[in-house]
């Protein structure tokens, strides 16, 4: 989620006409590109682009931390890529994606499978966030052992 664009205030209801994803909605691109999926946040307002689904589980029946898990796992990519059209950009319909299919364990399963991968999604970000710092750090260094020498 970026907030690359804006909308004026006054023209947000009418731009979310088809209604405001809410925390823990899954939202999945349809195409261009072709399923990327992410939760929506907690905190902010974000007015949404074309070729977006706004998904909402049944907490009952299945948990959006299980969910969005599973969107991004290779199983339901490579049935969403079956099933998609177009060779230029590819796309599936939301027809067709609702139709799909995928297995769901119970909902203590679904908890103990999405808390694993979260808290492995949160120190990849800790780690590549050390990357980046690391990386700044070097080239910091690089600039003050190797300073330019203008005219030569």
């Amino acid at each position: 989620m970026t907030n690359d664009e804006y909308i004026e205030e006054d023209q947000y209801e009418g731009w979310m006409s088809k209604g405001i994803p809410k925390e823990g909605d899954i939202l999945f691109t349809t195409e261009a590109p072709l399923g990327n999926v992410a939760l929506f946040p907690s905190t902010g307002r974000f007015a949404l682009g074309q070729r977006i689904l706004t998904l909402r589980s049944k907490t009952e029946r299945c948990l959006p931390e299980f969910l969005f898990h599973s969107l991004l796992g290779p199983t339901m990519q490579e049935e969403i890529d079956f099933h998609s059209t177009g060779s230029t950009a590819k796309g599936i319909k939301s027809a067709v994606f609702v139709k799909l299919s995928f297995c769901r364990p119970g909902i203590p399963e679904q908890q103990r499978i999405a808390d694993c991968l979260t808290s492995l999604d949160g120190l990849i970000t800790a780690e590549t966030q050390k990357l980046d710092a690391l990386k700044t750090h070097k080239k910091g260094l690089m600039q003050q052992l190797f300073p330019s020498r203008e005219g030569v």
